[in-house]
């Protein structure tokens, strides 16, 4: 740059090769944030087409199947089989032929809860009923709460009095109006208690007593339990008794009923629980001049007819669940049954494999087995599955095939449904006839 003195005007500079120097780096500048600008469309955009965009209502069932348009699909990472039933966007993978989806699913909630109402009793002096009070059913996905639309009348007297209730979900859609009645009556009668099964924890652990013991009244509400538990020591493993009690809003009390409390001092090992199946050997019936096939049906009987079902279960281990299920409480979900199975199939020597239902198809699972009726050389693989089912279509899950479980799924959608691909090939000869599915073949 050239610098110039005058007299009349001052200094003067001369930056005519500075201005094209920064002509040119600005030319640079802007050439390179448009590469760069380029690049990053191109960039938004594949990633845009290739994330697989899905819409569905929420409680819709959702498969890895039908995203990637392959039955052999499954879910990979970030999926959580709980978010079909709450609104919002969630971003997980699926594995296809080897290949990872990125899928990003949008989950909308445009429908109300499906409610119906009952009208309800009130004890004089009890507690005024809460909105939820009067359903009799619902269904809704995600969380929902009740608001009273037209509110009872002063209660000046015993009698039938009117109201209107409402029911929102957590994304807003709302029911329609109800009308509910509340008789207001004298309340006598005492709340009722139903032991469900025996408590079973281990030392150190926590007891609730809730979960096992269900209390029902006349009138609506609040059912306060009391527990004397002061004979159970959750120190030490052994067999103890708690006493408890329910009393309803008005003080209707129960009669108290006793709740047995297994505590044991350690998991319940392989080894422990073969101890207890060859103590009941005689009652499961199985000798060894018996077939597999007979060795499975005898297991399935066996299994099916000791335990009851309860919607819960323990999963911490399935020995633990096959020793409570079998030797304890009696009773379990579908969960237990499998671990009792399984149990009795290891201990009779029948080759085995667990199978879950493919999370995503429904916002629960179930559990059940494949077993190898035939020979290591030849095997002849099955269906095994002990659980109680729904009365209208009650059949056997003992050893069934694909064509069955398939057939059962279109009455119970995806009930069974799981990676066919991860297990060996299921003899397609019907050993166990199921006649009630057939015309879902």
């Amino acid at each position: 740059m050239t610098v110039f003195i005058n007299k009349k005007h001052g200094l003067k500079f001369n930056i005519a090769g500075e201005r094209d120097k920064v002509v040119r780096f600005t030319c640079v500048l802007i050439t390179a944030l448009l590469v760069i600008s380029i690049i990053l469309a191109i960039f938004c955009f594949v990633l845009f087409f290739q994330t697989k965009r899905i819409t569905v209502e929420a409680g819709q069932a959702l498969s890895a199947a039908d995203i990637a348009k392959n039955e052999a699909a499954v879910f990979g990472d970030g999926f959580d089989p709980d978010c079909v039933n709450h609104a919002g966007v969630y971003r997980f993978t699926v594995i296809s032929k080897g290949e990872e989806i990125d899928v990003r699913l949008t989950v909308k909630d445009t429908k109300a809860p499906r409610v119906t109402v009952k009208n309800v009793y009130s004890a004089v002096g009890g507690t005024f009923p809460t909105p939820e009070e009067f359903i009799d059913t619902v269904y809704e996905p995600d969380s929902y709460t009740g608001e009273y639309v037209r509110n009872f009348p002063e209660i000046k007297a015993m009698g039938t009095y009117s109201a209107q209730v409402r029911f929102t979900d957590a994304s807003g859609n709302k029911t329609e109006i109800f009308d509910v009645k509340m008789t207001i009556v004298v309340d006598t009668e005492a709340p009722v208690l139903e032991v469900r099964s025996d408590l079973v924890t281990y030392v150190g652990e926590a007891v609730s007593y809730r979960q096992n013991v269900r209390a029902t009244d006349n009138c609506t509400g609040e059912i306060t339990l009391t527990v004397d538990d002061s004979e159970v020591d959750l120190s030490a493993a052994g067999e103890y008794t708690a006493y408890v009690y329910a009393t309803d809003s008005v003080g209707n009390r129960s009669e108290t009923v006793k709740v047995t409390v297994h505590v044991y001092s350690e998991e319940i090992t392989e080894e422990r629980l073969n101890e207890q199946i060859a103590a009941a050997a005689d009652d499961i019936g199985i000798t060894e001049s018996m077939t597999a096939e007979q060795k499975c049906r005898a297991i399935y009987e066996y299994v099916y007819g000791r335990i009851s079902y309860v919607s819960t279960s323990d999963k911490t281990s399935w020995q633990r669940a096959a020793y409570e299920a079998l030797f304890v409480s009696g009773s379990g979900d579908c969960y237990s049954y499998f671990a009792a199975a399984k149990a009795l199939l290891e201990y009779y020597g029948i080759e085995n494999l667990d199978v879950q239902r493919t999370a995503g198809y429904t916002t629960d699972t179930h559990y059940w087995s494949l077993v190898n009726i035939g020979t290591d050389s030849d095997p002849r693989w099955y269906h095994f599955d002990c659980t109680h089912l729904r009365s209208e279509y009650n059949h056997s899950g003992c050893l069934l095939t694909d064509k069955q479980v398939d057939a059962y799924n279109k009455v119970r959608p995806h009930f069974r449904r799981y990676d066919k691909s991860a297990y060996p090939s299921v003899a397609t000869s019907i050993i166990t006839p199921t006649p009630e599915l057939e015309k879902f073949y």
